[in-house]
C-alpha cells in the first residue's frame, strides 16, 4: 500500500508500507524526513545522516489497520493554521469565487485567480459546504458540548440565511439570545470555533485529526483545558496529530500521562481523560540545513514532557531576571547610601 502527496513536482510524502511473514516494513519520505525501518541496522541508520523515524509512520500503520478493521479508509481532517483568519473571511471567499467563476471569455477581469495551498482550499471548502452530521458518535457529541460549555462559554452554531446558501457561523454567549457574528467575536472563540465544527460535522471514532498550531490565542489555562478535550478524543478512538510551542499544552499532557500511570498502578485502569505512554508519541523537530533533524521527547514521571530547547530558555530568562534583580537592589542600596551622606 502506498501513499502519495505532491505539491508542484515535489514530493511533500512519499510512503509505501509493505507487509510480510517477517512484520510490515515502511519505507519513504515525509517533509524531508527520512523514514527509518524499527529494525534498521546501526550501518543503515547513519547512512541516513542521523535523522530518526518519526510519527507519520505510526499514522500510517493506524490508517492500514483502520481499513482492514472497518473496510473503508479512514478520514483525515487538518485544521491548518490561521484558521481564524480563514473562517471569519469565508463568506467574503464564497462570494468572491462565485462573482470570479461567473465571468467566461478574456474579458475578465482581475488577471489569474490566486491559488491557495491544497490544505487552506480543503478547509476553506468544509466552510462553504459544511453540514452538521446526525446522529453524531455519543463520546464525540458530549466533548463538542465540553468544548462549548468551557473554555467557549458559548454556542457556535452554524445559520444559511437562505437554504441553499453557504453558511454563516455565529456564537451566542451562554445566558443571552444575542447571536454574534465571528467575526466580531474574540480571537480564542474562531480560534476554538473550527473544533467545534469538526466535531460536529461528521468526525467518527477511527478518524485523523491533524491540528496546526493548536495554541494559536488561546490563553494558557485553556491550553491546558484543551489538551485534556483532545486527550478525551483520543479515548473515542480518535487519532489527534498537532504541532505546538506552548509549554502549557505539553505540561497538561504530561500530568495526563502521569495520571495514566497512576491509574495503572493502583485501578488497572485509566481515567476516561488519562492518557498512557503507549498513546503519546512527542516529536521536536530541528530545522537544519539539510532538511530537520527529528528527535523523540520520551516522557518522564518527574520532568513530564519537556524539550531541552524550552529548558535553555527558561534557565537563560531566570539568570536574566536574577542579574536584573541584583542589579536594581545594589542600585537602591547605593543610592540610599548616597542620601544618608
Amino acid at each position: 500500500m502506498s501513499l502519495r502527496l505532491r505539491e508542484g513536482e515535489q514530493d511533500l510524502w512519499r510512503v509505501t508500507m509493505g507487509a510480510s511473514p517477517r512484520g510490515e516494513t515502511p519505507e519513504g519520505v515525509i517533509d524531508d524526513v527520512v523514514l527509518v525501518r524499527a529494525d534498521a541496522t546501526d550501518a543503515e541508520r547513519r547512512a541516513l545522516a542521523g535523522r530518526s523515524r518519526p510519527n507519520p509512520v505510526a499514522l500510517f500503520e493506524h490508517l492500514l489497520e483502520h481499513a482492514a478493521r472497518t473496510g473503508r479508509p479512514p478520514r483525515v481532517h487538518h485544521l491548518p493554521a490561521a484558521r481564524s483568519g480563514m473562517l471569519q473571511s469565508q463568506r467574503i471567499i464564497a462570494g468572491s469565487l462565485v462573482e470570479r467563476l461567473s465571468r467566461t471569455g478574456s474579458t475578465r477581469r482581475g488577471g489569474e485567480l490566486p491559488t491557495l495551498s491544497g490544505v487552506t482550499t480543503d478547509f476553506i471548502r468544509g466552510l462553504i459546504l459544511y453540514q452538521e452530521r446526525t446522529p453524531l458518535d455519543e463520546t464525540i457529541r458530549v466533548i463538542a458540548e465540553e468544548l462549548e460549555r468551557d473554555p467557549l462559554h458559548g454556542e457556535i452554531r452554524a445559520h444559511r440565511p437562505v437554504p441553499a446558501g453557504h453558511p454563516e457561523f455565529i456564537y451566542r454567549p451562554q445566558g443571552t439570545t444575542e447571536d454574534i457574528r465571528l467575526s466580531r467575536a474574540s480571537s480564542m472563540v474562531t480560534e476554538l470555533a473550527p473544533v467545534v465544527l469538526l466535531l460536529r460535522g461528521g468526525l467518527e471514532p477511527g478518524d485523523t485529526v491533524i491540528i496546526d498550531e493548536v495554541e494559536a490565542h488561546l490563553h494558557p489555562a485553556i491550553q491546558a483545558r484543551l489538551a485534556a478535550l483532545l486527550a478525551h478524543l483520543v479515548r473515542a478512538d480518535v487519532r489527534v496529530v498537532i504541532t505546538t510551542h506552548s509549554d502549557w499544552l505539553l505540561r497538561e499532557l504530561g500530568n495526563l500521562l502521569r495520571e495514566g500511570e497512576l491509574a495503572r498502578r493502583t485501578t488497572g485502569t485509566p481515567e476516561n481523560g488519562a492518557l498512557t505512554p503507549a498513546e503519546v508519541g512527542v516529536w521536536s523537530f530541528q530545522g537544519q540545513h539539510s532538511g530537520f533533524a527529528v528527535r523523540e521527547i520520551p516522557f518522564d514521571e518527574i520532568e513530564g514532557i519537556e524539550p531541552e530547547e524550552y529548558e535553555t530558555v527558561a534557565e537563560t530568562l531566570y539568570n536574566r531576571s536574577a542579574d536584573l534583580q541584583n542589579r536594581l537592589q545594589e542600585a537602591a542600596a547605593g543610592g540610599d547610601t548616597a542620601r544618608g551622606d
